[in-house]
């Protein structure tokens, strides 16, 4: 008689996350055991039900990376070119996060539920790095005094903002209307150099305005 296969946690996951992005929520445990090549109620003994297996699948992963990265930064005298380089990661995570939550929100999995399982949530981790980024920043005088967390969460915004669009736009949205990914980062990045590299005299532009 053939030992069954043994599968570790993180090939089900990985499998259950391709296939739910591939056919949605209703797609069937069934197709992922086939995948997998082991039994429906093996996968049901790992993680108790296809809604358990559906939240451990698509729930936002890879964050980690982004917030080591910015942990202890900057870490060079070209701050500009670091904002770009994690904006590139942060751009890649976003991209991956929002088709997931999309297939959760569609099966009725709320973001309490879905962000019940982290002890501080994902996006909330990346605002608290990069705000601690940019306060960094200005601690060193490699930036201007301003608010770390309101620019911190126009950044993040900003990337989010194309990973959604991305998602809903699809293959109807061309390559010139998008562009790459290097390229808005680096527009988003440029923009907002402009007004948090040192000497910059924002405070005064916008006292004028008023």
């Amino acid at each position: 008689m053939a030992r069954p296969r043994r599968i570790s946690d993180e090939q089900i996951i990985l499998t259950a996350r391709r296939v739910f992005l591939e056919h949605g929520p209703q797609a069937s445990t069934q197709l992922i055991a086939d995948q997998l090549q082991v039994s429906q109620p093996a996968l049901f003994k790992r993680f108790g039900s296809k809604r358990e297996l559906m939240i451990a699948a698509l729930a936002p992963r890879g964050i980690e990376r982004v917030v080591t990265r910015l942990h202890g930064g900057p870490v060079s005298d070209d701050p500009q070119r670091e904002l770009f380089e994690l904006g590139l990661e942060l751009c890649a995570f976003m991209r991956e996060m929002v088709p997931c939550v999309s297939v959760l929100r569609s099966a009725g999995v709320d973001a309490i539920e879905l962000l019940r399982q982290f002890d501080v949530p994902p996006p909330l981790r990346a605002i608290r790095a990069m705000t601690d980024w940019f306060r960094r920043g200005q601690d060193e005088a490699l930036l201007r005094e301003c608010d770390p967390q309101a620019v911190s969460v126009a950044f993040i915004g900003a990337l989010h903002h194309r990973a959604f669009l991305h998602h809903i736009l699809g293959r109807s949205a061309t390559a010139d209307e998008l562009g790459s990914d290097e390229d808005y980062v680096r527009g988003v990045v440029d923009a907002l150099w402009n007004g948090i590299r040192p000497g910059t005299n924002g405070d005064a532009a916008m006292e004028t305005r008023a």
